[in-house]
């Protein structure tokens, strides 16, 4: 890879970037196994009957929980196997008995499924649930106890969901608010044919049916006493830019196969095989050459392994967030993770050293961008709850608080109207808007629609962001190309990939 290295008028123009897009989960099954008891059993269904019925239940203020950006105030429990969440008001689906892959357009959506399959409880099976709202931790458990299968009624299961409301930091389990598990007591029975989740959907669903934190479908994935995690997050990474100096690369990741595909608009494109299914994607430039290395994140061993400049670091604890960025202005992109428990930022410097900084709290979304233009990333964080509060903390010194925002709004901040610092931005699912704090003519900007996934970035090298969002439905990316100084313009489609994939496209619009 070529360091790509642009004199103009005395200035170096550095291709790099750090970016944010949609809300996604990490997936992590090897934190160990946890029990949660129940204290209420449903003995009538709100509607269906004990083969496809659901109970409705109603969340006091205390056990609202965040899904997918959203704030969660209902919930929908299934006979078979999963729960649809309500935001606002009760959902509105109906049954669904046979298991689909996720994500999947075709309702229900907006889903978490510990195990949803077939189940029949008219003559067999209990399904149980508890609200807790103790002084060290809030949540809602659901269980399904002892159900058969509507096919084999002497097979017996126990499973359950757990949504975390709050969690104190003094207690020893690593977890966060807004996570949510899965637990499994009982996974096999006398026949074996639907044990382990052979029959079965394992994941949490987008309340578009446009994105998916997908475990297992159809597959024996279920151990003894296995528990498996759900921890929300908002990917941050540096560059697509692959090639050192082009066009910003359209890339997207496919857990499914482990296989990254890169698209350089007007070029090559190219097939990496690098990770596995529960790998995250957060590519960037790991060695200050100018192009992007693939880099994975693997929560269930907090291992960081990048291609290029062979690295191979274990960095980090269960239930952390990967922030990486480059922190120190090097140019060169920094290890880092965030960790909800205690709101502590802990930075592994690529040219050496370590840092750690205490900038947060339970819940927070960590954004670290160069919100001041020193070409270096400055902490910083978005808290949903009341509408939106940004909070940065300056590489340079000091910090400061911004209000902008609402609930179901993505962070979107980026170089919208000049390449010095970054502007403070949200993009609205319900309308399609990019909203731009304190900034004309770009305050209020339609591109793209509900079921979208915002992925801004300079894709036309002016040094400011464009207006980028792909369609996973068809896997078509919508480019507005920025002007510095000038109205949007340049529209660009391209079809790359497809529904499952993970996508990813950036470049770096800081000047040195």
């Amino acid at each position: 890879m070529r360091k790509a290295l642009l004199s103009v008028m005395g200035f170096i123009l550095v291709v790099s970037s750090l970016a944010a897009m949609s809300f996604d989960y990490l997936i992590d099954d090897k934190f160990g196994y946890l029990s949660t008891y129940r204290d209420t059993q449903v003995t009538a269904l709100t509607g269906g009957n004990w083969d496809d019925g659901y109970y409705d239940l109603t969340l006091p203020a205390g056990l609202y929980f965040y899904f997918y950006g959203k704030q969660v105030t209902h919930l929908r429990i299934w006979t078979n196997g999963y729960v649809t969440l309500g935001f606002g008001s009760p959902p509105t689906d109906t049954a669904q008995p046979v298991n689909q892959p996720l994500p999947s357009a075709a309702t229900p959506n907006g889903l978490a499924a510990p195990w949803w399959d077939n189940w029949d409880l008219t003559t067999a099976g209990e399904l149980w649930y508890t609200q807790y709202t103790g002084a060290l931790a809030r949540y809602i458990y659901i269980e399904w106890k002892d159900v058969p299968h509507h096919n084999d009624s002497t097979a017996r299961y126990s499973f359950g969901v757990e949504f975390q409301a709050y969690y104190d930091s003094s207690v020893p389990w690593a977890l966060s608010r807004n996570c949510i598990h899965f637990q499994y007591h009982t996974f096999v029975s006398g026949t074996g044919v639907y044990d382990s989740g052979k029959s079965g959907t394992i994941g949490l669903e987008h309340y578009d049916g446009t994105q998916a934190a997908l475990y297992s479908y159809n597959t024996a994935s279920i151990d003894e006493q296995k528990t498996v995690f759900f921890f929300p997050f908002v990917p941050v990474y540096d560059t697509t830019d692959f090639h050192a100096g082009g066009n910003t690369d359209l890339m997207i990741y496919r857990p499914s196969a482990g296989v990254w595909k890169i698209n350089e608009p007007g070029g090559a494109t190219q097939t990496i095989s690098f990770g596995g299914k529960y790998d995250v994607p957060l590519p960037g430039d790991f060695d200050g050459d100018g192009a992007a290395d693939p880099c994975i994140f693997r929560p269930s061993q907090c291992r960081w392994r990048v291609q290029g400049p062979y690295m191979d670091v274990f960095w980090g604890a269960h239930g952390d967030i990967p922030v990486p960025a480059d922190y120190n202005g090097d140019g060169k992109t920094d290890i880092a993770i965030f960790r909800p428990k205690y709101g502590q930022w802990r930075i592994k410097y690529t040219g050496g050293g370590e840092a750690t900084y205490s900038f947060g709290q339970q819940g927070d979304i960590p954004l670290p961008y160069d919100y001041d233009g020193d070409l270096k990333a400055d902490i910083a964080i978005v808290r949903p709850e009341g509408g939106y509060t940004w909070r940065v903390q300056y590489s340079g010194g000091g910090s400061a608080t911004f209000y902008y925002g609402l609930d179901g709004d993505i962070p979107v901040p980026g170089d919208w109207v000049d390449y010095i610092g970054g502007d403070i931005g949200v993009w609205r699912p319900s309308d399609g808007s990019w909203r731009i704090k304190d900034k004309t003519p770009y305050g209020l900007f339609t591109w793209g629609a509900s079921g979208d996934i915002p992925v801004p970035g300079d894709f036309n090298q002016c040094s400011e962001t464009d207006w980028i969002v792909w369609k996973p439905l068809t896997g078509t990316w919508r480019i507005r190309g920025n002007t510095v100084g000038g109205p949007p313009s340049f529209d660009y489609t391209y079809y790359w990939g497809t529904l499952g994939d993970i996508p990813r496209c950036r470049r770096k619009t800081s000047v040195r």
